[in-house]
């Protein structure tokens, strides 16, 4: 049996967990494309100069998600706390 220790959520935390979400924007614009390669990858066009890539469309909305918190400085600790963004349509798949 492992036992762990969470640290409780702090008034603290919870303050800071609202303004780091209110820096997330509500859509992303992203164009996506399969290299010569392999894989996909995609420019994230609400970001200037944001890029990733993944080997399947499942592994580049992690990647995006990833690509977005470290765009805008989200610390790990809070990043269970941040919604994640997953496609409800590509408007652009290049290929």
């Amino acid at each position: 049996m492992y036992i762990t220790h969470m640290a409780a959520t702090t008034k603290k935390d919870i303050k800071e967990i609202n303004r780091l979400k209110g820096l997330l924007p509500s859509e992303l614009t992203v164009d996506i494309r399969p290299p010569k390669d392999g894989g996909l990858v995609c420019e994230i066009k609400t970001f200037p100069g944001s890029f990733t890539q993944g080997e399947n469309l499942f592994d580049l909305m992690g990647m995006i998600n990833d690509a977005v918190y470290t765009y805008l400085d989200i610390p790990r600790k809070y990043i269970s706390h941040m919604p994640g963004y997953n496609p409800t349509k590509i408007v652009r798949f290049a290929g």
